[in-house]
């Protein structure tokens, strides 16, 4: 509710700017002429002040488009930071592969094998790493792939993905990360906060 509020408050700025846009550059273009008196450029800027202050470019803001935030927004993709870095770990979003290739194996994984999905595609090259084939081995053994394969070099891992009845098994997949380290969560909370339906993997680093 309050992120329709937020938004509708920015829409009626905009309105307002597109209204007083080209009175506004016609005032400021007469203000930059030298050949005006300093009496027609008294009355040029009342006239410019009588103009709406709402109307004016800085009252704009950038507002995230998923939720509602105005700080560390791309105005490019019209999303906040940790909205962009969270649809890059998924995979939502194509171009981020190679940066968060860098960064975390897994996330990579996901990222390459979702979009070998939605494009329709069988298999996948993905980077190798230990965690990435101990969670490989997981999906093998449930029947979400086909198998995978280790190449030499470069070191890669081609997944063969699992189709039945002109469907993939994987329909969706999902990398999640806790915000802190230090993270006690249980069965329940897991499912409400990330959204397991069918099948989840947790890793941690004690031994059960």
């Amino acid at each position: 509710m309050a992120k329709n509020i937020v938004f509708t408050k920015e829409y009626n700025k905009r309105n307002q700017y597109m209204k007083f846009f080209l009175k506004r550059r016609v005032h400021f273009s007469f203000l930059k002429d030298n050949k005006l008196s300093i009496p027609e450029r008294q009355i040029i800027s009342q006239k410019l002040s009588k103009i709406k202050y709402k109307s004016s470019v800085v009252r704009l803001k950038n507002y995230c488009m998923i939720t509602g935030h105005s700080r560390s927004v791309y105005r490019d993709v019209k999303l906040s930071r940790h909205k962009l870095n969270q649809m890059g770990l998924n995979g939502s979003i194509p171009g981020c592969i190679l940066v968060l290739g860098k960064m975390n194996s897994l996330a990579s994984l996901v990222a390459l094998i979702k979009i070998s999905i939605s494009r329709g595609r069988l298999t996948a090259r993905v980077p190798y790493s230990n965690l990435n084939l101990n969670l490989l081995k997981i999906l093998y053994y449930e029947g979400y792939i086909k198998g995978f394969k280790v190449t030499a070099s470069p070191k890669k891992i081609y997944v063969f993905l699992k189709v039945v009845n002109f469907r993939p098994s994987i329909l969706d997949i999902a990398f999640f990360c806790p915000k802190n380290k230090h993270s006690y969560l249980s069965y329940k909370k897991l499912v409400s906060l990330y959204g397991l339906k069918t099948f989840g993997i947790i890793s941690t680093n004690i031994d059960y």
